[in-house]
């Protein structure tokens, strides 16, 4: 009598769950996670400086967080079935509490980083119960819009990240990126304890982890990521790159077959056979890339080559952000309304279009110009990201939509993750050989030339020569740096453009070939 009466009163608890509280909570820890997946980016200079690191290094504050995230999205499935949404989100947020104020409290880099991944392993849990609680709590025709509220928290933190970030770093320095989400992460772990779900005493045993599964697409993720990270710079050690894109071909082809033999796959074939998801997911993980890598590129590109604070780069931004805060629930209700392919790719063109044009940007391009293009890309994106999960999901039966929601969100992440750690690695080689090109063609009488022209404009006159000789040199060598990074990110720019045309493409001749939407 007991376990019944205590199994009712779980079930009457469940039962009183308002479907918009709920969705609102998840929101909220969305929110927190998001905003720290892209806070970091602004004060990548900043950490670059206070621990004498390369930029190259100082991209795996974000990279660790994105690949973190990505694999633990993977147990949110068996978590949910194991514990229960309302423990497996207030014991997430737990988790990214814990990294925030490692992170903050971090004396070295390596410490930074691991508090980053202690925040990344919070997220991955996160992100995916909003798609799954909107299957579960909404009927069909009200799942766009549902979606298209939660994904606020996800789509809007990348746009207003970066400016709450330029103007708390510009005053409290970059360790405030690990604290100025906090306050966000404490209201969600007190929603979440009261409007979330918990798991009722009688239902069935939850099936068992695909530890094999997880184990290896893991390392076929982590591997990828290593052998990118290791053919960075102009001189990439071509061995150890080599080594891990094999183990990263070896450890996929081991995971296809454990998921067509295992009886509860992390992600079941059968997912796949569905046309619609697998361009939704396709879809997907092109956004993601997108997303987090113009969200990574974009403030680098303000500070690097205009030169703008971290604030002012984060407020260029800022109008994207409320463009966004205001169009995504229209985005929602337009994909229950509409079939997903002409929003999928008037979104793709829009954000394609968005990305070619920042590449005819200058060092001395307009601030409102820059801005106004972000904010046509992030419309874009808006558009795409509600048709694509719902292209993805709708098509689904009941016993797959768990592991559907699961896999549409690790697709999306793989995208960011990726994202971030490509578009770095090509900046960084193409700012290599361009410098490396600028400083063969100088000859020795030009820098001297610039040197003696310089050394006058910073000395003083008490100041010695030799050391105004040598900050002049540093000068010019500085200017050549900026130059370089500035013929660099037009190609990055040019080549996400070409990724959502191509994503475009996709969609039209899926849709062709199939005669009907995707």
């Amino acid at each position: 009598m007991t376990v019944r009466s205590a199994s009712s009163a779980q079930d009457d608890e469940n039962a009183r769950v308002r479907p918009w509280s709920a969705i609102l909570t998840l929101l909220v820890g969305a929110l927190a996670t998001s905003l720290s997946a892209t806070l970091v980016n602004i004060a990548l200079p900043s950490v670059v400086g206070a621990f004498a690191i390369e930029q190259q290094q100082a991209q795996w504050l974000a990279t660790a967080f994105l690949a973190v995230s990505t694999l633990t999205v993977l147990l949110n499935g068996w978590a949910v079935e194991r514990f229960g949404v309302r423990s497996v989100f207030c014991a997430a947020m737990l988790v990214f509490i814990a990294g925030s104020l490692i992170g903050a409290a971090s004396g070295d880099f390596a410490s930074a980083v691991a508090g980053r991944i202690l925040q990344g392993a919070g997220a991955g849990l996160i992100q995916p119960l909003g798609v799954l609680m909107v299957y579960r709590l909404f009927p069909l025709g009200r799942r766009g819009l549902a979606l298209g509220v939660f994904s606020l928290g996800l789509v809007f933190a990348p746009a207003i990240g970066p400016f709450l970030g330029g103007l708390a770093v510009d005053r409290l320095g970059w360790r405030i990126i690990f604290l100025i989400t906090l306050p966000i992460a404490v209201a969600a772990l007190g929603l979440g304890a009261d409007a979330l779900p918990i798991r009722p005493r009688e239902a069935p045993p939850p099936s068992p982890l695909d530890w094999r599964g997880f184990l290896l697409i893991g390392s076929a993720v982590l591997l990828a990521l290593c052998g990118v990270s290791l053919h960075r710079g102009a001189n990439p050690d071509a061995a150890l790159a080599e080594a891990a894109f094999l183990g990263t071909g070896a450890a996929l082809a081991a995971f296809v077959m454990q998921e067509t033999r295992c009886k509860r796959p992390l992600m079941p074939p059968a997912l796949f056979r569905q046309p619609g998801f697998l361009i939704g997911v396709m879809v997907l993980a092109g956004t993601g890339l997108a997303i987090y890598g113009s969200t990574y590129l974009i403030p680098l590109y303000a500070q690097l080559v205009q030169l703008h604070s971290p604030a002012s780069a984060g407020g260029i931004m800022l109008p994207a952000g409320i463009a966004m805060l205001v169009f995504f629930p229209v985005a929602g209700r337009l994909a229950d309304r509409w079939p997903p392919q002409p929003i999928l790719i008037v979104g793709a063109a829009g954000f394609a279009l968005s990305m070619a044009l920042m590449s005819e940007l200058g060092p001395a391009s307009s601030a409102t110009l820059f801005a106004a293009l972000v904010m046509l890309g992030r419309l874009g994106v808006s558009l795409v990201m509600p048709a694509a999960n719902t292209a993805a999901l709708n098509t689904l039966p009941p016993d797959l939509l768990p592991a559907g929601a699961t896999t549409a969100t690790f697709f999306s992440q793989i995208g960011g993750a990726f994202g971030v750690t490509l578009l770095a690695s090509f900046i960084d080689g193409r700012r290599a050989s361009v410098y490396s090109d600028m400083v063969e063609r100088l000859t020795s009488a030009e820098v001297a030339m610039a040197v003696e022209k310089l050394a006058p404009a910073l000395s003083t006159a008490s100041a010695d020569p030799d050391a105004a000789r040598l900050d002049a040199q540093r000068y010019v060598m500085q200017r050549l740096e900026a130059e370089a990074f500035a013929a660099a990110f037009p190609q990055a720019f040019t080549a996400l453009a070409l990724l959502f045309l191509l994503i475009g493409v996709i969609v039209l001749l899926a849709t062709r070939r199939s005669g009907r939407s995707p």
